[in-house]
């Protein structure tokens, strides 16, 4: 089965990857998501640039993007927010793209956080099945067991990751969800001034995709 009938099988509707409202400008700016390596490089992001969080814990990954299938990380999504508590301006946001990603050269899919030494890395069909199997090595010798009442869509590890290689065009974004309707204004203006065609219904407030 290929990776986008699968895909279709379970019902799997965004890939999602969170970051700051700096963050949020910085793909409008450059019009695709890009990975810490590649951050750097960019005169678009020279004085706005603000990671998820000060250090990555796989640097060997930072040519890759982390994402998450149906639901984020909010594991990591409060952590992140921790490390920025002391920037009351900030605002986060949840960029959502089309599962068509999925199938791109390149992308490899990890059964549960990247950072856990046990954790499956792998491309193709078998690494998205991967994720979705009944149990996937968890931390510490530990083993994650797939609840009954898990959706389809959602991986058996609730912080199991897609890593996207390279640029992600914005053409393959398709919404965005935000915790309140300033910051999708806010987002909606800047998408505007920048040239970049959005349509009313891609920015959505939703404060329940924030949280586990």
């Amino acid at each position: 089965m290929t990776i986008a009938a699968r895909v279709s099988e379970l019902g799997i509707a965004e890939i999602l990857h969170f970051t700051t409202s700096n963050g949020a400008l910085g793909v409008l700016a450059e019009a695709a998501l890009l990975p810490r390596s590649q951050l750097k490089d960019s005169q678009n992001l020279e004085f706005i640039l603000k990671h998820n969080c000060d250090t990555r814990k796989d640097p060997a990954w930072i040519g890759y993007s982390s994402m998450s299938i149906s639901k984020i990380n909010s594991k990591f999504m409060s952590y992140s927010e921790y490390q920025h508590s002391h920037e009351p301006d900030l605002w986060w946001c949840i960029l959502a793209f089309s599962p068509k990603i999925l199938s791109h050269p390149g992308v490899v899919f990890v059964s549960g956080n990247n950072t856990w030494p046990r954790a499956i890395k792998q491309a193709g069909e078998q690494g998205l099945e991967r994720m979705f199997a009944a149990s996937v090595p968890g931390t510490f010798g530990s083993t994650i067991t797939r609840s009954r009442s898990l959706p389809a869509n959602q991986p058996t590890s609730a912080e199991a990751e897609i890593l996207y290689p390279g640029r992600l065009s914005i053409d393959y974004l398709t919404h965005a969800y935000f915790k309140d309707s300033l910051h999708a204004d806010h987002f909606h203006a800047q998408a505007h001034t920048l040239g970049v065609e959005l349509p009313d219904s891609a920015c959505i407030v939703d404060e329940a995709q924030f949280h586990g």
